[in-house]
Parts: C-alpha cells; sequence; structure tokens
C-alpha cells in the first residue's frame, strides 16, 4: 500500500483526533506518527487507567475518522469502525450497542469541536515531522510544565552542539 502526500495528509487529521479526545478522556499519551506500516497509515499511542466507561474508549476510536472526515470527503478508517463495533458490543444487545456507538460519537465530537484549534495545530506538526512523543503532545496541548522540559531540552542540545 502506497501512503501519498494526502493520505499522509488526512491521516494526520485522523491521528490528531484520536489524541485530542483521548487527552480530553484524561488518557496517558505516549505518542503519534504517522509512518506506514502495513494495514495502518498511523498510529496514536495512549494509556487509560482502565476505569473508563465504554463510551469513552469508544469515543477516543471514533475520533480519528470524526476528524479525518472533516477535512476529506473520502475516508477508509474501517479498522477502527471495526474496533469501536466491537467493543460496543461486548456484553450488550445489537441494539444496545447501536445507541453505545451513538453515544460515543457525540462524545467525541464535543473535544473535536471544541478544540480544533488543536486538532489543526497537531496535524499540521505531525504531518511535516511524521511523528511526536508523549513530551511534545503534552506540550502542544497546553502543558506548561511539558513546555519547560522541551525548553530545557532544546537548550541543552544547542550549548552541546555549541563550537568551545
Amino acid at each position: 500500500m502506497r501512503c501519498t502526500h494526502g493520505h499522509q495528509y488526512t491521516t494526520a487529521y485522523h491521528e490528531s483526533g484520536h489524541v485530542v479526545v483521548a487527552h480530553h478522556f484524561a488518557a496517558m499519551l505516549i505518542g503519534v506518527n504517522i509512518r506506514m506500516m502495513e494495514a495502518q497509515r498511523g498510529e496514536t499511542i495512549y494509556s487509560l487507567t482502565g476505569d473508563q466507561p465504554p463510551e469513552e474508549r469508544i469515543a477516543i476510536i471514533l475520533s480519528g475518522p470524526i476528524a479525518q472526515a472533516r477535512v476529506a470527503a473520502n475516508i477508509n478508517a474501517v479498522s477502527d469502525r471495526i474496533d469501536a463495533s466491537r467493543l460496543a458490543l461486548q456484553d450488550r444487545t445489537k441494539p444496545e450497542a447501536y445507541v453505545l456507538l451513538a453515544k460515543a460519537t457525540q462524545l467525541a465530537a464535543k473535544p473535536l469541536d471544541a478544540r480544533w484549534s488543536d486538532v489543526v495545530n497537531i496535524a499540521e506538526i505531525l504531518f511535516r515531522q511524521k511523528q511526536l512523543n508523549g513530551l511534545q503532545l503534552a506540550a502542544l496541548l497546553g502543558d506548561t510544565d511539558a513546555a519547560e522540559i522541551l525548553e530545557d531540552q532544546q537548550h541543552y542540545r544547542r550549548r552541546k552542539k555549541a563550537p568551545r
């Protein structure tokens, strides 16, 4: 599967959607990338505490396709939809799963609407850099401690590279 420039751009929005909604539901962000991997075009890695209700977990899964659909008419996020459906069907009837999926879709849309500028900012940076770590994501999402740590790291690298 060849990943074109346009695919990488829309994938950056897709993954940024996951990042913003995972952050909204207090997930620990570990990293995100848009490197081509077998059937995947990107990956958002995060950790949940384990006590999130299923609608929040499903909202994180669905947030990628929702964000991507806002910038591209043609999206193919089948694996996210399958994962969300499987989770919704666990210990539920089909009608209950449909209700849960609808609720999760609404839950995902709220932080995407409220923080769309963050989705755009992260997507643009991700498109250029191809990957971001958890510290970089935290800083981009407004964590001042993370921003200070990154600034200190950059200062240290500049000093280390400076001729003596």
